[in-house]
């Protein structure tokens, strides 16, 4: 099967055991996810909203900029928690977005 996507298996091994790992590349088609963003609408004027996003996902990072985006928000990103608390020291957000 890990032929089929051009992947080996690999093996690590001690005396506790063995570890056998690999690792898939795939390409991912954000097309018609991003078809779907243009449907979504807003009643609301959020135009100036002050937005902080803590994501490390790149993917996440384009289709959080794209949703948005529709409602003219430029949010401001972090990668991780550490740099979202540097980000608030001396700056104001209505909003923040993360996971935990």
């Amino acid at each position: 099967l890990l032929g089929l996507f051009e992947s080996t298996i690999n093996l690590e091994s001690s005396d506790k055991g063995s570890n056998f790992f690999f690792d898939i590349s795939f390409k991912l088609d954000i097309r018609g996810i991003t078809d779907n963003i243009s449907e979504i609408e807003s009643n609301y004027d959020l135009t100036g909203l002050k937005v902080l996003v803590t994501e490390d996902n790149p993917i996440n990072i384009l289709l959080l900029k794209k949703i948005l985006a529709k409602w003219n928000i430029e949010p401001v990103f972090a990668r991780n928690g550490q740099e979202a608390i540097e980000t608030l020291e001396g700056k104001e957000f209505d909003v923040i977005l993360m996971d935990i």
